[in-house]
C-alpha cells in the first residue's frame, strides 16, 4: 500500500513516497484534506465539514459542494490507495496508515524525550501551518488561524529546549545556528538576543556579537519602541572589554572590524525614544467592502481575490493622498491610520475626506457582470503614546 504523505508545515503539499506530486484541483479539496488529516481516523459530521468551508451558502448548497470536493479528492487519491477516503452517510474520515502529515509527526517528535527528537522536530518545522495557503471560508480560516498559532507556540518551546542543551553542551556552532532559527520565527525575544551575542563571543567574533546588540537595538525601536533593558546593555559593555583586552584591532574571524578605538569614539546616538512621551490621538479608519458574502456564492474564488485586488490597489494611493499610513489588511477589510507615525492639526478631517472619497472611487470600479460593489467606512479614535504603541 502506497503511502501519502502531505506537508501542512510551510504550505500544503502532497505527495506519495516516491515523492510523486499529487495535485489537487481546487483549494476547497485541499482544506478539506487539511481538515481531515489533523484527525486521522476520526470520523467528521458532514454537516459540520461543510459548515467549515461552505458556511456562507444554505445546507444544500454546502452539502452538494462537500459532495464535489469528496469526489475530487477521491480522484486525486485513487492511483494511491482507493480506501483512503472513508465516507459513510453521516461521516468521513481517513484511513491513518495511508497518510502521513508532518504537523502530527512533528507533534509526536516534540513529546519524546532526547536531543535527537528534538532536531527531527525542529527540521520538520519548515514554516507556519498552511503558510500563504487561503481559502474564501471564515470558519476555515478561523480553525487554520488558532492551528498555525498553537503549533508555532509548540515549534518555539522545541526551539529554545534545543538551545538550551546546545548551550549545556558547549555545542557553539550548533547553539548559533538554532538561536538565529529562534529569532527568525520570533525576533523580539530580546533573552536570544543576549545568547547569540554570547556565543558569538565565545568563539572570539566581538564585532559580530556587537552587531547583534545593534540588531536587536535597531529591532526593539522600531517595533515596540524601547530600548533595550539593563541586561543587555552591561552585556554590550563587557563585550567591549574583552575586545579591548584582545591583541590587534580585529578578532576572530571578524575581518575588517572596527578597533575599540573606533567604537568608543563614535558620537553618541540620540535616544531612541523620548523621555517623556507625548500622548495624541490616533484616528482609524476602517474600510470593508460590502456584500462580499453575497458575491463569494456568485463568484469563483479567483474573481474575488481579482476584486479584492482591485479594490485595495484604488485604495491605496487615496489613504496615502490624503495623509493616512494604510495599516494591515484582512481579506477585504482594510485599517488606514491618520496621525500616527506623524501628527497632524487635521488629521480626523482628513481620514473623514478620505473616506468620501474612497466611496466615490471604488463604486467606479469596472467589476464586469458583478456590478460595481460599495464601500463602507467607519472611524475609531484613540489615544496613544508617541513612538509608544505604534500597533494601537
Amino acid at each position: 500500500m502506497a503511502k501519502v504523505n502531505l506537508a501542512l508545515l510551510g504550505g500544503l503539499r502532497l505527495q506519495t513516497d516516491s515523492r510523486e506530486s499529487v495535485p489537487l484541483s481546487t483549494k476547497k479539496a485541499g482544506a478539506l484534506l487539511a481538515y481531515l488529516a489533523l484527525h486521522p481516523g476520526r470520523a467528521r459530521a458532514r454537516l459540520k465539514l461543510a459548515a467549515l468551508l461552505w458556511g456562507d451558502r444554505s445546507e444544500a448548497q454546502a452539502r452538494d459542494s462537500l459532495r464535489q470536493a469528496l469526489s475530487l479528492l477521491r480522484k486525486a487519491l485513487s492511483h494511491v490507495d482507493p480506501r483512503a477516503l472513508i465516507a459513510h452517510e453521516d461521516t468521513i474520515s481517513f484511513e491513518p496508515r495511508v497518510l502521513t502529515t508532518d504537523a502530527i509527526l512533528f507533534e509526536e517528535l516534540v513529546t519524546q524525550p532526547g536531543a535527537e527528537n528534538l532536531e527531527q522536530a525542529v527540521g520538520l518545522y519548515g514554516g507556519e501551518f498552511l503558510e500563504g495557503f487561503q481559502v474564501s471560508a471564515p470558519e476555515f480560516e478561523s480553525w487554520a488561524t488558532a492551528e498555525r498559532q498553537r503549533l508555532r507556540e509548540i515549534a518555539l518551546d522545541a526551539m529554545t529546549k534545543l538551545l538550551d542543551h546546545y548551550l549545556s553542551t558547549s555545542a557553539v556552532e550548533r547553539g548559533i545556528r538554532m538561536a538565529a532559527q529562534l529569532l527568525a520565527a520570533d525576533p523580539l525575544q530580546e533573552g536570544v538576543h543576549r545568547t547569540l551575542m554570547e556565543l558569538y563571543c565565545r568563539q572570539g567574533r566581538y564585532g559580530a556579537a556587537l552587531r547583534q546588540y545593534r540588531s536587536c537595538t535597531d529591532l526593539l525601536a522600531k517595533e515596540l519602541g524601547i530600548d533595550p533593558d539593563a541586561k543587555t546593555k552591561a552585556l554590550r559593555r563587557e563585550i567591549l572589554r574583552e575586545w579591548n583586552q584582545q591583541p590587534g584591532t580585529t578578532s576572530g574571524g571578524d575581518a575588517g572590524a572596527k578597533s575599540l578605538c573606533d567604537v568608543e569614539s563614535e558620537p553618541a546616538l540620540p535616544p531612541l525614544t523620548p523621555r517623556l512621551p507625548e500622548r495624541r490621538q490616533v484616528t482609524i479608519l476602517v474600510c470593508d467592502l460590502v456584500g462580499t458574502s453575497e458575491l463569494a456564492a456568485r463568484l469563483d474564488p479567483e474573481e474575488l481575490q481579482a476584486l479584492i485586488g482591485a479594490y485595495r490597489h484604488c485604495c491605496m494611493p487615496i489613504i496615502s493622498r490624503s495623509g493616512g499610513a494604510a495599516g494591515k489588511h484582512s481579506g477585504a477589510e482594510m485599517l488606514a491610520y491618520f496621525g500616527h507615525p506623524q501628527a497632524h492639526e487635521h488629521d480626523v478631517e482628513s481620514a473623514v475626506r478620505a473616506g468620501l472619497t474612497l466611496v466615490e472611487a471604488v463604486t467606479k470600479l469596472d467589476c464586469g457582470s458583478t456590478g460595481p460593489p460599495s464601500v463602507a467606512g467607519r472611524y475609531r479614535h484613540r489615544p496613544c503614546r508617541d513612538r509608544r504603541s505604534p500597533r494601537q
